[in-house]
């Protein structure tokens, strides 16, 4: 991993979910890490696996929504991520209630059509 531009490996993970706290090599004392305060932790993605329900973004553009066309991007929202999808950059939020499966090998993702009030796609599904 990277972080303020040189190499560094998490030695103790400590703390919550929310508020993690860890120890990279190379850092010895607090104000070390106070000089670190706002950088990014990039991490390669051989040393943070994914579980079976998470993606990355990149894996998702591409992927065909129904009746809506293909992910173009994924757009970071303060509530959540959203979908921007097809030509007419439609918005869909990236919540349990608006999508129902995520296929990344086969490059489909279904929605609930209805709570986003997409009515019926062309092949007359919901």
């Amino acid at each position: 991993m990277t972080v303020a531009g040189r190499s560094a490996r998490i030695e103790r993970r400590a703390g919550t979910a929310e508020r993690p706290l860890i120890r990279l090599t190379g850092v010895g004392d607090r104000d070390g890490a106070a000089q670190l305060t706002g950088e990014s932790l990039l991490a390669d993605i051989a040393e943070a696996p994914l579980e079976s329900d998470e993606w990355l973004a990149a894996d998702l553009v591409g992927c065909e929504v129904s009746g809506v066309g293909k992910v173009t991007r994924v757009v970071e929202a303060p509530s959540c991520d959203l979908l921007e999808v097809g030509p007419d950059a439609v918005l869909i939020p990236f919540i349990s209630d608006a999508i129902k499966e995520i296929d990344v090998p086969g490059r489909r993702i279904e929605v609930d059509r209805d709570f986003l009030g997409l009515g019926e796609d062309s092949a007359g599904r919901q």
